[in-house]
């Protein structure tokens, strides 16, 4: 049955593949949006995992283990810009794609990333996500405004509305390594190490604009089109060692 377990495993890590790979699709036109991309790799066999067969042995028991999906990673590659005139739609044109607005979190204190720009002014004159939470400006206290008046942001992350003399420099952090942030939800990341403020080279803001999403749908339904080839490949597999199984059974009982 060991063809079986191979096969099932393989289906289960491009069932994920494929999941992945469609919430890349759903999210083409999310503001900020960064795609993921599952990593297979090669499995060796069950002996050689409990340490019973050296790799390279030759033996019979040195075989393929099939694949299995390792982890899913982050492309944190900058997406285009799109000129929306929007006062509140905001973009970060740093060289790297490493810095991200501050914003509220579901705890209390805690501070969440985003590079979804795409904000509004409440009643109150909070300036908030489309998600409803506060962007954050430095020492983490949520931006406000008078909604009377008009808001201008400057190119180094400074909001100011003239008709009152307000100045409000907005936090724009940095993880330490991107691979410390996990995705919270809501187009957001949480950094499981420590975020800093980013350096004045990278405070660099578009007023008017916001930043598209990283994935591109016709290289995501490439890759979905793969996926699903393969995982139907892996299931015609299972469907074939268990019509085998059984006619071997059979012919078992009736010889018995």
């Amino acid at each position: 049955m060991y063809g079986m377990y191979l096969s099932a495993g393989g289906a289960q890590s491009f069932s994920h593949y494929v999941d992945v790979i469609s919430n890349n699709i759903a999210n083409a036109e999310t503001p900020g949006f960064r795609r993921e991309f599952p990593v297979l790799r090669a499995r060796h066999a069950e002996a050689i995992e409990l340490g019973t067969v050296t790799p390279g042995s030759g033996r019979r028991e040195d075989v393929g283990g099939g694949v299995l999906l390792s982890e899913t990673m982050t492309d944190f590659s900058p997406g285009t810009f799109e000129e929306t005139g929007s006062p509140t739609d905001l973009a970060i044109a740093d060289r790297d794609g490493k810095t991200f607005f501050a914003v509220q979190g579901d705890a209390p204190g805690e501070t969440l990333l985003t590079r979804a720009g795409n904000f509004f002014v409440d009643e109150l004159g909070t300036l908030r996500t489309q998600e409803d939470r506060a962007v954050l400006a430095i020492g983490n206290t949520p931006v406000r405004v008078d909604p009377r008046f008009p808001v201008v942001v400057t190119n180094d992350g400074i909001v100011s509305q003239v008709e009152n003399g307000l100045r409000i420099p907005l936090a724009l952090l940095q993880p330490r390594e991107l691979k410390d942030l996990e995705k919270a939800g809501e187009n957001t990341f949480r950094d499981r190490g420590s975020s800093r403020g980013a350096p004045l080279t990278d405070r660099q803001i578009r007023q008017g604009f916001v930043e598209h999403s990283s994935s591109q749908p016709v290289q995501e339904m490439v890759e979905l089109i793969k996926a699903s080839r393969a995982y139907e490949a892996n299931v015609k597999m299972i469907q074939h060692h268990d019509e085998t199984a059984s006619s071997l059974i059979s012919r078992l009982l009736t010889q018995g």
